[in-house]
């Protein structure tokens, strides 16, 4: 990140006008905005769906409707309202999380495999390339695979 000395605020716009023009203020902010409108649209999505499934199994099995209850006016939440949008509000965040988490999970695994290409490993592991081929113990760089990483993640989480 480059940074610069301003005196003051006007300062900086005048500066960042007369560099880069209006481009210049909006410098960054595609990326961040794209990942976080997925990120809210699936989390609303498995919000709404979720909200829905406990809403029919608690009318299935209790037969109380907690939607028909909140759409009624003038009532208060009941312990069934609570446990259904509680659960719906988790579920979306146990989802958001496993989702959004795991994608820095493999950028921080890549990221240490670039600060660190070489590690000793014995060569019967070795599967990239070898920089001395007849010892037991070697260095070897072994290449990042996002499939590999992935693999490792259900045993990594105890899933």
């Amino acid at each position: 990140m480059q940074t610069y000395k301003y005196d003051n605020f006007t300062d900086c716009v005048r500066h960042t006008y007369q560099t880069e023009k209006y481009r210049g203020f909006f410098r960054g902010v595609t990326a961040p905005m794209a990942s976080v409108t997925l990120v809210r649209t699936i989390s609303f999505s498995v919000y709404q769906r979720s909200k829905y499934a406990y809403a029919a199994w608690l009318r299935q099995n209790f037969g109380v409707d907690p939607l028909v209850h909140v759409n009624t006016p003038g009532t208060y939440p009941t312990f069934s309202t609570l446990a259904c949008f509680g659960a719906a509000g988790a579920t979306a965040g146990s989802f958001i999380t496993l989702v959004a988490c795991e994608c820095g999970g493999t950028h921080y695994y890549s990221n240490q495999l670039t600060y660190s290409r070489s590690i000793r490993i014995d060569k019967t592991q070795c599967s990239g390339v070898c920089s001395h081929g007849g010892s037991k113990q070697l260095e070897c760089i072994r290449p990042c695979k996002w499939e590999s990483y992935c693999s490792k993640l259900p045993k990594q989480r105890n899933i």
